[in-house]
């Protein structure tokens, strides 16, 4: 029981500390100086992701409204107001993100290592792209 207190300790800091670096702007892409740009394809830059996580961002570029997610498993967009919303995605250098085309994580995915500024250039099919299409999500060490 203590060892689970203090995971969870440690894991409330490193959230307050993304959030810190958020600088407040909650669901939105936000430049160095806390800048708000949210629902545009603007030029200001969202601030990288933490290594130990990814942002997924409802527009291209990184752009329009835009979510932090830790290393986790995350089986339904719909809390997040993301579902069938992802257009961009960037990837922290110590995970790997996993997007999933239904809720649940146990349906056709695909994987990022790196940075993507507009899903529309990844095929799902020969008619779809996964763009706007996910569901669900796994950030998980590489």
């Amino acid at each position: 029981l203590e060892s689970y207190r203090v995971q969870t300790e440690i894991m409330i800091s490193r959230m307050n500390e993304v959030n810190k670096n958020i600088k407040a702007c909650g669901r939105y892409q936000c430049d160095q100086s806390g800048t708000r740009a949210a629902n545009t394809n603007t030029s200001v830059q969202p601030l990288p992701p933490p290594p130990d996580g990814v942002i997924l961002c409802t527009n291209a570029n990184y752009a329009g409204e835009c979510v932090i997610l830790l290393v986790g498993d995350y089986g339904s967009f719909v809390p997040m107001g993301l579902n069938d919303q992802v257009t961009s995605v960037m990837v922290g250098s110590q995970v790997k993100l996993t997007l999933f085309l239904h809720a649940n994580l146990n349906s056709e995915f695909i994987t990022f290592t790196s940075n993507d500024p507009d899903l529309s250039d990844n095929p799902y099919d020969s008619t779809y792209s996964w763009n706007d299409i996910t569901s669900a999500a796994r950030v998980q060490y590489r």
